[in-house]
């Protein structure tokens, strides 16, 4: 099933949110969580699709954007975060391969 650049670009956000969930669920969100985070991202997450965003930057790129963003607002509910991706994932069940799941996985094991 083919997705639109809309639907890819939402994945990554919401992918954003859920490391930011993960990564925050202690209150605190350490330096080396924003290192690993960016470094998963360049070498896994950007190989994932061609897909750019509207900056003609990768999409994946987002999961960063989102991550920093929540971030810097001290946005403190990661329980909402986490729902929100939950809810996203429910409505597209076909984005989560077992490829995607798999480099979730990696990354929530790294955080």
């Amino acid at each position: 099933m083919k997705h639109s650049k809309k639907t890819i670009i939402d994945f990554y956000e919401n992918l954003g949110k859920l490391f930011y969930a993960i990564a925050a669920a202690d209150n605190i969100v350490e330096e080396i969580e924003f290192k690993v985070l960016k470094d998963t991202v360049k070498h896994k997450w950007t190989k994932v699709d061609p897909v750019n965003d509207d900056f003609q930057t990768d999409a994946a790129y987002q999961i960063e954007t989102v991550f920093d963003w929540l971030n810097s607002e001290g946005f403190s509910n990661s329980k909402s975060c986490y729902n929100e991706f939950l809810e996203f994932k429910n409505a597209h069940p076909s984005l989560f391969t077992n490829d995607i799941k798999g480099y979730c996985k990696t990354q929530m094991d790294k955080s």
